[in-house]
């Protein structure tokens, strides 16, 4: 289940925060498992809804992108979904550094839809993961502009 209009609401609901929504999308992939129990396979199936939206932060245009991710085929993956958010933003707002400079700003959160007593180890997972997800796709971002 999921879908773009579920997670505009998730979005809503969990941050407080209400995205408008310009372009949404549905993505399925293979998520290879660094962390969790290792019990079952080495990756786990994924499902993401991506929405993009237009907004306007700190005196600036801007971007927020928007993931909700959900897991099949591992234990307890019925039992959370993972929000992650990005702003970005130009840097040339009131004191901004200028110069063709971006600001991004990323968030993540751990939704857990029952009381279970993985809720720690799959929110410490969540935040091993995340850092060099995030180190990737600003890697991946800074050569895309350098080009």
């Amino acid at each position: 289940a999921g879908g773009p209009e579920e997670a505009a609401a998730t979005l809503r609901r969990e941050l407080r925060y209400a995205l408008p929504v310009s372009l949404a999308r549905e993505v399925e992939y293979d998520h290879p498992r660094t962390s969790l129990l290792f019990i079952g396979p080495p990756t786990a199936s994924a499902q993401q809804t991506h929405l993009l939206g237009r907004l306007w932060l700190r005196g600036t245009d801007g971007f927020a992108v928007s993931t909700i991710t959900r897991f099949a085929g591992i234990p307890f993956g019925d039992q959370f979904r993972v929000l992650s958010l990005w702003l970005l933003h130009d840097d040339e707002g009131p004191g901004g550094a200028g110069g063709g400079c971006c600001h991004v700003i990323t968030a993540v959160k751990v939704l857990m839809s029952r009381s279970s007593f993985l809720r720690g180890r799959v929110r410490a997972g969540t935040d091993e993961e995340m850092l060099p997800t995030m180190q990737r796709w600003c890697a991946a971002a800074l050569r895309e502009v350098a080009r």
